[in-house]
């Protein structure tokens, strides 16, 4: 570290202000940009009269959703003649009113248009599938990717952390700077370093928005 010894910050210390930092930087690819890079693809099995999901858990070594940007089901077993894929339908947001009247819909909403509200850690279905509507991986859930929440050690990987890799030296600079203030180093240090990590991250951003557009 550029202005702290060990015997000042220890490595404990330090890995719990690289979850701090990692937090940090997720949040901000997750809420305030659109990070397709951290885009990805959960599958649940759906149950018979069952409209309630469970969210996409984060543990200790996997990821979860952070974001939802899409549910979709598939009520019949029809797959893509190529592919042999199932054909899923997208599920509109239940608007206040409809999630108001969801008893209803479970049993009357068509499924050629199916609708889906969040709740908690839940996500929620109308029409709820019958038992002939029900099987492996039917619902597909689509979003934004979490980190996972184990506990960090010196041996993590870049790969284990599972942040798009142009933030690993950001993440560095984030440790830097919580570790400058733990130590009450001089106000200017904290702030430099403090500034040079917001700076780095709006860079490595930017950055990843240009790669993301690019490809686009």
């Amino acid at each position: 570290m550029a202005y702290v010894s060990q015997t000042e910050h220890t490595e404990s210390m330090f890995l719990a202000n690289a979850r701090i930092i990692a937090q940090d930087i997720q949040s901000e690819l997750v809420y305030s940009q659109d990070d397709t890079r951290n885009w990805d693809m959960w599958y649940t099995d759906t149950v018979s009269l069952q409209d309630e999901y469970t969210k996409p858990a984060v543990s200790s070594d996997t990821v979860g959703a952070d974001r939802i940007d899409s549910i979709s089901v598939a009520y019949q077993s029809d797959t893509y003649t190529q592919t042999g894929l199932l054909k899923y339908v997208p599920c509109r947001k239940a608007t206040v009113e409809e999630q108001r009247n969801w008893e209803y819909l479970l049993e009357n909403q068509p499924k050629e248009s199916p609708i889906y509200f969040q709740a908690d850690k839940s996500v929620f279905i109308a029409p709820d599938p019958r038992s002939t509507e029900v099987g492996t991986n039917r619902l597909k859930i689509t979003g934004a990717r979490s980190i996972a929440t184990g506990a960090w050690t010196a041996s993590t990987t870049e790969l284990e952390i599972k942040l798009p890799l142009q933030f690993i030296d950001v993440l560095t600079l984030g440790c830097v700077w919580k570790a400058n203030a733990q130590a009450r180093k001089d106000r200017s240090i904290v702030i430099d370093s403090k500034n040079e990590y917001i700076q780095e991250k709006r860079k490595a951003i930017k950055s990843l928005n240009l790669e993301v557009s690019s490809i686009m």
